[in-house]
């Protein structure tokens, strides 16, 4: 019975890490389509709440898959330790590099006083690391669940998990190319 409850929650943790990264990317898109500074602070506070949430549904995940992985499975199990070590490097990456991201942009988008969006936060919006820091952690993520579903030896983990790496890089060298907003007055100046 503790098993299926923590399984539940562990669950419903992924889904909200999920729900979490996809508001930040949508957050992303729209201020790089922002054609005003207020657009652009509105989002902001949407992927700043979004990526401050991420340190308790990480725990919300964390917590029940620890005790699954004692009571059931085991660190030796393959694609636990694949999925384990995964989720901590996706965890020291978001808030390192994603974490870092959100707060410069918030800042920025705070301290600007005229209505037009400064160049230097239309870069950081921009910015190819970004794109590429976000691509890569959606597909990981997908690989950690597809790891869970298939439970495969460690083999097949690690080629799931690098094909998820590639395919994270790919998606963010497309994304970074999608054309941003400027309006005809950021042009100007």
């Amino acid at each position: 019975m503790w098993y299926t409850l923590a399984l539940f929650v562990h669950i419903l943790g992924a889904i909200a890490l999920f729900v979490a990264v996809s508001l930040i990317v949508i957050a992303f898109v729209r201020m790089r389509q922002a054609a005003t500074l207020e657009q652009v602070r509105e989002w902001a506070v949407v992927a700043n709440m979004a990526g401050k949430s991420m340190i308790f549904i990480s725990l919300v995940i964390l917590a029940p898959a620890l005790y699954m992985v004692i009571i059931a499975w085991g660190f030796a199990t393959p694609w636990v330790l694949a999925s384990l070590i995964t989720f901590v490097a996706l965890s020291i990456m978001g808030a390192a590099m994603n974490g870092r991201n959100i707060e410069r942009i918030v800042a920025q988008a705070q301290a600007a006083s005229s209505d037009l969006i400064p160049g230097e936060l239309r870069a950081r919006l921009l910015a190819p690391q970004l794109w590429l820091t976000e691509g890569i952690r959606l597909m990981l993520l997908l690989g950690i669940l597809s790891l869970m579903t298939i439970k495969p030896d460690m083999l097949f983990s690690v080629l799931i998990l690098a094909g998820m790496l590639i395919l994270g890089i790919v998606l963010g060298m497309i994304a970074q190319r999608l054309p941003g907003r400027v309006s005809h007055k950021q042009q100007l100046v």
